[in-house]
């Protein structure tokens, strides 16, 4: 299959699944009082996001259960099966009657919506990844990754403007009444197209060559490569959740530092676009010092600088923000430009999906509870500032577990 369409492929369909993932946390503050109604207004956040991290608990039961697909019978077809399943459950979950129509029913569908969800993006991101990795020439892995990744960033893009749009245009009793829920309807119907354009791709050359069932993948995968496993666990917890603090950062933008929401949404949106800027530069720039060397300079200057980097937004005026947001991005894009191409290379063939999978998932399943814990932060030490000692830890883990990671920058797939 021709390298370029196989990536515009790949790159809309994920850009789409991201976009119907992450509206949710942008829109929080809405879901939280149209389901889970409380006099409040903290619980009901919390009790918002701990449901958006229960979509990322069954993250992994989705990337195991399309991964052994995957392994077992092809990439497409788990490739095709999950940006379906994502379609429905988005926009069911725009039409699903609030608490004030059907009570206790009305959260508990909202909660199955998001759990196929999770199960979707548990294979999403995996698939793509593996689809892509085993199609395109080792000597541009890191930019055509990039580029993947950067579809993704347009799909969060495309979520922060729409949600800009409608709360820029709608009233505050619109919102709550109907208007987060467009978002969610339009991203289903989007979805479904990614789904049908899906349908013209072809399976990967290394997948046919390999040529043999594979029922055991999830086994191979932890008695032969747990030590890949928590390799990839440990450079990957910190992108995670550094990545997942962005879906967080409205709410604690607006709680705690007191920007508007609109103002928040518009120069989010300006950072997302920043980010698939960045991302090919980047991962040209992995393909050509290695991917090792740019992940663990990026990390150390994390270290180095991320409490300085929150301390900015006490100013509380625009000039901070956006200084705030576009350092946030530019890291995020170095981050996103090495991790997830190491995670490729990290896994052979004939476990690769699942390996993935397994990694990703898990990773992110423990970072998706982290807006609790930097809710419970903010709360408890009366200083916002102090979450950027969460980074720093997790910065730091990141260092050690890329120092034992062989780097296979350039190196054909196995």
């Amino acid at each position: 299959m021709n390298q370029k369409r196989t990536l515009l492929l790949t790159s809309i369909g994920a850009g789409l699944e991201y976009y119907d993932f992450v509206i949710y946390a942008l829109l929080a503050n809405f879901i939280g009082d149209s389901f889970f109604p409380n006099n409040n207004h903290y619980t009901a956040i919390m009790t918002t996001f701990a449901i958006f991290g229960i979509g990322y608990v069954v993250r992994p039961i989705g990337g195991i259960l399309f991964g052994i697909i995957a392994d077992c019978y092809g990439r497409k077809k788990a490739f095709t099966a999950t940006i379906f399943l994502m379609s429905v459950s988005t926009f069911m979950m725009g039409i699903t009657p609030p608490y004030l129509y059907w009570g206790l029913t009305a959260p508990c569908i909202f909660v199955i919506l998001r759990v196929l969800q999770g199960l979707s993006y548990g294979a999403e991101l995996p698939g793509s990844l593996t689809f892509l990795a085993e199609h395109i020439a080792a000597k541009n892995r890191g930019k055509k990754c990039s580029i993947m990744i950067a579809s993704m960033g347009i799909g969060v893009t495309v979520a922060s403007f729409v949600s800009y749009l409608i709360i820029h245009f709608l009233t505050t009793k619109q919102m709550n009444l109907w208007g987060w829920r467009l978002p969610f309807i339009l991203g289903g119907f989007l979805a479904l197209i990614g789904y049908f354009l899906r349908k013209y791709t072809t399976e990967t050359p290394l997948f046919i060559k390999m040529k043999k069932d594979n029922f055991n993948t999830l086994a191979l995968a932890l008695k032969n490569n747990y030590k890949n496993l928590l390799r990839g666990f440990g450079f990957v917890i910190f992108p995670a959740c550094f990545v997942i603090f962005g879906l967080f950062m409205p709410s604690y933008l607006h709680d705690y530092f007191k920007y508007q929401l609109a103002t928040i949404y518009l120069i989010n949106t300006v950072g997302n676009i920043w980010v698939v800027i960045l991302l090919p530069i980047f991962g040209w720039y992995s393909d050509h010092v290695g991917r090792k060397k740019l992940l663990l300079m990026i990390a150390i200057l994390v270290v180095l600088f991320i409490l300085p980097l929150f301390k900015c937004l006490a100013y509380a005026n625009i000039f901070a923000l956006c200084g705030f947001i576009i350092c946030y991005y530019t890291i995020i894009a170095s981050l996103a430009s090495c991790y997830f191409a190491m995670l490729a290379e990290n896994f052979p063939t004939s476990i690769r999906y699942t390996g993935i999978a397994l990694c990703y998932n898990l990773t992110y399943t423990v970072a998706a509870f982290a807006p609790v814990l930097f809710s419970y932060i903010c709360k408890n030490t009366k200083n916002p500032e102090n979450i950027s000692f969460v980074f720093i830890i997790l910065a730091i883990l990141t260092i050690f577990s890329v120092l034992t990671v062989t780097d296979r920058t350039g190196k054909e797939l196995v």
